[in-house]
């Protein structure tokens, strides 16, 4: 048995690894997974809910005895972890028989108090190798790291739709906020689509935390923030009309339920990722890739990890500056700033040179094929073989 310390949901990117990892865990049937926090803004079907549903009358019943102390688990417990040792504050609610951190961050500057907080954990599970680095340098000593993965069964190849006739798809994902580099995006979207007057930037930028983008223009390529609609969500079509894209050139794709994203992703012509930092390797990223889209890539942090070095998953973008700040951020290391013209560059080859786009989606799919959460949750539960048994 393995517990897991975060919430079940299809909306984020913690929900859904752990979604992903505990449906597999079921299928395998090697281990039994352990809900001890409530699903949140699960957008599944009638299968998924039988499967899950044992787990979570289990909860239910486990949980009615805890009060507000917390309780102590006759099984290991997976912690999720942040900047800072920071999370949901799993550990002082379940104490595991073993207490496992799986941890994804950016800040680099990891302080006394942070290092007094390895102590907490016997292990530290990491999906990059950048993460598990960072941690090792900073005293720890029991450090795994497993990749994230795909869901196969959804993120695969198959034909366009073929929406949007006669336009070039730049497809740009990820909540916003500067981390992520949107605001490269606009500065380089907005001068290749002046060459190319067909090109349309889809862009998948809603999410729940719209106050993150409030630091966008930090960087100097877009001179403000996007403001609010009337329903509190991101007043995207404005912002980006008065950061100078027409008004035809752009499409904001709102929310959308995870599992109707390939069908988006694979309508776009190439994906475009200049993010600062990635704890991670970027789950949408990774998507793009796992539906044959070409994608391009800031070589820094844990996009590195999808980079082979004998075959073209991505164009790579290898002018990466040193980011002198960022909201919320004490430490640095690692980070990079794209270039905006290399990243121009990098969208006329994709424009231009069909068959290095084709080899470029080629190898990315293959690479992230090689990933499903299948074979990657196989992989959590060799790495973790010592606790689980």
């Amino acid at each position: 048995m393995i517990g897991f310390g975060w919430p079940l949901s299809t909306q984020t990117g913690w929900g859904q690894v752990g979604f992903n990892m505990v449906l597999q865990m079921l299928r395998l049937g090697k281990t039994r997974p352990v809900l001890l926090e409530a699903p949140e803004d699960l957008a599944i079907h009638g299968l998924h809910l039988w499967t899950l549903l044992p787990l979570e009358i289990e909860r239910r019943t486990r949980s009615a005895g805890v009060n507000g102390s917390g309780a102590d688990w006759p099984f290991p417990v997976m912690h999720p972890l942040g900047n800072h040792f920071g999370g949901t504050g799993s550990r002082h609610r379940h104490r595991g028989q073993r207490n496992i951190g799986r941890m994804v961050f950016e800040d680099t500057n990891l302080t006394a108090e942070d290092r007094r907080e390895i102590a907490a954990y016997d292990c530290f599970l990491t999906p990059s190798r950048w993460n598990a680095g960072l941690l090792r340098a900073a005293g720890a000593t029991d450090v795994r790291m497993v990749h994230e993965g795909i869901d196969e069964s959804v993120f695969f190849p198959a034909p366009r739709q073929g929406l949007c006739p006669g336009r070039f798809i730049v497809f740009s994902g990820g909540k916003l906020e500067f981390r992520k580099g949107q605001d490269i995006v606009i500065a380089a979207f907005k001068i290749f689509q002046r060459r190319h007057p067909e090109a349309l930037l889809a862009v998948n930028w809603q999410n729940f935390w719209p106050q993150l983008a409030a630091d966008m223009a930090l960087a100097g390529h877009v001179k403000s923030a996007p403001g609010l609609d009337q329903n509190g969500r991101l007043a995207l079509g404005d912002w980006l009309v008065r950061e100078g894209l027409p008004e035809d050139s752009f499409v904001d794709l709102g929310m959308i339920p995870h599992h109707m994203m390939a069908q988006v992703m694979r309508e776009a012509h190439v994906a475009v990722f200049p993010n600062r930092a990635e704890g991670a390797t970027n789950l949408v990223a990774l998507e793009c890739m796992a539906v044959n889209v070409p994608v391009i890539l800031s070589a820094n942090t844990g996009h590195l990890d999808l980079m082979m070095a004998d075959e073209p998953t991505c164009i790579p973008l290898k002018h990466q500056r040193r980011v002198p700040k960022a909201p919320g951020m004490d430490g640095l290391d690692g980070w990079g700033e794209s270039s905006v013209e290399e990243l121009v560059e990098a969208l006329e080859k994709i424009y231009t040179d069909h068959a290095l786009s084709q080899t470029i989606a080629r190898s990315g799919t293959q690479l992230a094929q090689s990933r499903s959460w299948r074979v990657q949750t196989e992989a959590v539960l060799e790495a973790l073989e010592d606790f689980i048994h």
